[in-house]
């Protein structure tokens, strides 16, 4: 039987960097495995990490997600090497291709063939962390890291495409979904699995599932919806053109048009009855008793280990309180 671990994330919406770190910290004493931090446009996830770690004992530390566009594979395994020799091993890549708004609108740099691109920066990034030297496409002289080789770094992906989740299947150790409601988990599962056929054996077979699920949990299970709908509404109308046609394609086109209608602007935080099953499918909320029981159903949809997502912005005697109240320990 497969070990069920539990884990925190955070947002790239969330700017507050003390409270990070000090929620990061609560969780390590609480008994949390990993705590997962996304990277958009303001704090750099690897240095953040890096706090992180001298505060805390046990946690994996997961970079959810590094964009393929932002840097190159040099630079990220050096950052990989860094936090991977500094933590005793508790560092893990997540990677990801990002968006089109966030790579050309921040980066400056153009968002083409992006499962390409996301290929060949697990691919180099992994040979560098073997301590190998890059096949290069310019005909320089290929150099190699030049730390100690750090091959036992997993690496995660962050994919929806059926492309990208067969990738997931052929060259990654996990797979890191966002916004993929739990009934739907199996299918995209089964499509990673199609990717196997090209794995190579020194992977291993074991595929962790790290579904980062937004949550908040509170006595006052009221507030607990409000907040989170104010999070999903703000992904499905405010974060450009990509979660809300994802979600219209795999089944929930009714629930996206209710939320579309019932929010005047995209910070208006409204989720109407019309969009309560994607609400409940792809979140958790509520009172402890009962969020333990949603916690429960995505264990048995086929997650690993979920990321409990905290909702950027929201109070921060809220966020403790999910903390506490979803605590492993408890």
């Amino acid at each position: 039987m497969r070990r069920r671990s539990l884990g925190i994330g955070f947002s790239p919406l969330e700017r507050r960097r003390e409270l990070i770190v000090e929620l990061a910290t609560l969780a390590d004493q609480r008994g949390y495995d990993k705590v997962a931090l996304g990277e958009g446009w303001s704090w750099d996830v690897h240095l953040l990490l890096a706090e992180i770690a001298a505060k805390t004992e046990n946690l994996q530390l997961v970079s959810a997600v590094v964009s393929a566009f932002s840097r190159t594979p040099g630079s990220i395994a050096m950052s990989a090497a860094t936090l991977s020799v500094q933590t005793g091993g508790r560092y893990a890549l997540g990677l990801g291709a990002s968006s089109q708004a966030l790579t050309e609108g921040f980066h400056d740099t153009a968002y083409e063939k992006p499962v390409s691109q996301l290929r060949r920066t697990i691919e180099q990034t992994r040979t560098l962390l073997r301590g190998e030297r890059l096949e290069l496409a310019r005909g320089a002289r290929a150099l190699r890291l030049g730390t100690e080789s750090v091959p036992t770094v997993p690496i995660y992906v962050a994919a929806l495409s059926p492309r990208a989740l067969q990738l997931v299947g052929e060259l990654a150790e996990g797979w890191l979904p966002f916004l993929v409601p739990a009934t739907q988990l199996p299918a995209f599962v089964a499509e990673i699995e199609r990717g196997r056929s090209r794995r190579s054996a020194d992977l291993g077979p074991r595929i962790d599932v790290l579904p980062a699920v937004p949550t908040l949990v509170c006595g006052d299970a009221v507030r607990a919806r409000e907040v989170m709908s104010a999070m999903l509404s703000t992904y499905l109308l405010a974060m450009g053109e990509f979660y809300g046609p994802f979600l219209e394609r795999i089944g929930f086109r009714d629930e996206v048009g209710a939320i579309r209608a019932a929010n005047g602007r995209p910070g208006d935080g409204v989720v109407p009855a019309g969009g309560e099953r994607l609400l409940v499918e792809q979140t958790i909320f509520g009172t402890p008793s009962s969020a333990r029981d949603q916690l429960e159903r995505w264990y048995q949809a086929g997650a690993d280990s979920p990321l409990l997502t905290l909702p950027p912005g929201a109070p921060e005697d809220l966020l403790r309180e999910t903390i506490e109240a979803m605590a492993p320990a408890v």
